[in-house]
């Protein structure tokens, strides 16, 4: 029997155990505590593999302690972010989403909406109007045209009639009275 016992080492540290009248695995208590801690601490890390982040659903390290639910502190940074935005219903298809003060929950959303013609107030009548496009405020020409610069009346630069011009530029009440000025014809 004392011969099984020659040639033993310690199964942490491989020292030689001498002197042994028993069957023993470790030199001592720090050996056989040590052994046990790193076999609990592989066991462990054996049964966390495969979790998955809960943000990017990439692989969480097996090495990362239980609880652990995002793979990186980008991805938890990603996901506390995520969950500080308020619930918002989207103006445009109704949808439940979360943001910041967005009122579209996306993009094709918002330039669905720019599209739409809300019905709108007139500024100047009161009158509610569809418009014909979106950048449209006033609901007709007569309720837009005061506010726009209106011209005033001049006269005619080679006949001298009042008339009222369309553009700024005009000098001349007609395209005749223009190429006879150009000319230097009389009206006649």
């Amino acid at each position: 029997m004392a011969g099984d016992l020659e040639g033993l080492t310690c199964a942490w540290c491989g020292k030689a155990l001498a002197n042994c009248t028993i069957r023993r695995e470790f030199c001592g208590a720090k050996c056989r505590q040590a052994f046990y801690t790193a076999r609990a601490r592989a066991e462990r890390i054996t049964a966390r593999q495969g979790r998955k982040c809960l943000w990017c659903e990439g692989q969480i390290p097996a090495e990362a302690r239980d609880g652990v639910i995002f793979c990186s502190k980008i991805c938890r940074s990603k996901a506390q972010a995520d969950m500080a935005k308020e619930r918002r219903t989207c103006q445009n298809c109704g949808k439940s989403f979360r943001g910041h003060g967005e009122r579209f929950c996306s993009h094709p959303c918002y330039a669905a909406s720019r599209r739409k013609r809300h019905p709108k107030t007139c500024p100047v009548c009161q009158v509610v109007f569809k418009p014909h496009r979106v950048e449209q405020v006033c609901c007709s020409w007569a309720c837009a045209s005061p506010g726009k610069r209106r011209l005033s009346d001049i006269s005619c630069g080679h006949c001298g009639k009042v008339f009222r011009p369309r553009r700024s530029a005009t000098r001349f009440c007609c395209g005749s009275c223009a190429r006879r000025a150009r000319n230097g014809a009389d009206h006649g």
